[in-house]
């Protein structure tokens, strides 16, 4: 398959969070630190998109190219220009059905490095370590596959479920919670928005949808 190579990103599951956190907040003598909480394996997008193909039994992108090669090779030669447009309409094409907007592939190259040094010894004294990705890659696409996947079973359950049932939706001003109650606005359901903050603007809420 062709893929993506992209650049460094950077993995940890919540549960490491949620423990790094905790050890490195009580840890005396450690206040007023920056801790970088990142996997010490460094990895690229494309072999992250292979462990996940792996989990999903999915084959494997055997040629992965960066980006940035298209933008280089257009550059020196504009006789490459032409013959990069298939290249182009399949990740274009790719992009689309990820849902992913294009602009996100700038994102895929950003050369950022956090070291991790420091945190990764204090909470290695404590036994807390960033499990390999391939350990719970499966959990990853299980949950998607079961969850989020647009062609799942089903997926026109939510509208059957809350159709005319009253729901409270707290953090509903922005972000997550406004995509929610968007979300089950627009499957039938009294939505009530609690937030600390107003919503960045007044028509936040389509007009069909009844908040």
């Amino acid at each position: 398959m062709f893929g993506l190579e992209g650049g460094h990103i950077n993995l940890v599951p919540v549960d490491f969070v949620a423990a790094a956190l905790d050890h490195l907040a009580h840890l005396p003598g450690e206040d007023g630190r920056c801790f970088h909480l990142t996997d010490p394996l460094d990895r690229h997008i494309g072999a992250v998109l292979n462990v996940l193909a792996d989990a999903a039994h999915a084959p494997r992108m055997t040629l992965r190219l960066e980006p940035a090669l298209i933008e280089t090779l257009t550059s020196v030669t504009g006789a490459a220009h032409g013959a990069l447009q298939p290249l182009r309409r399949m990740l274009a094409q790719l992009l689309d059905d990820l849902g992913i907007p294009a602009p996100v592939l700038d994102l895929l190259d950003y050369p950022t490095a956090f070291p991790a040094g420091r945190a990764t010894e204090l909470l290695a004294r404590a036994g807390i370590r960033v499990p390999p990705l391939e350990d719970y890659a499966w959990r990853l696409w299980d949950y998607w596959e079961r969850q989020l996947d647009p062609d799942r079973p089903g997926r026109e359950r939510l509208a059957e479920t809350v159709r005319g049932k009253t729901v409270l939706v707290t953090g509903g001003s922005a972000e997550i919670g406004r995509a929610t109650a968007l979300r089950l606005a627009a499957a039938g359901a009294k939505v009530l928005v609690v937030a600390l903050d107003p919503p960045g603007h007044r028509a936040y809420v389509r007009p069909s949808a009844r908040l």
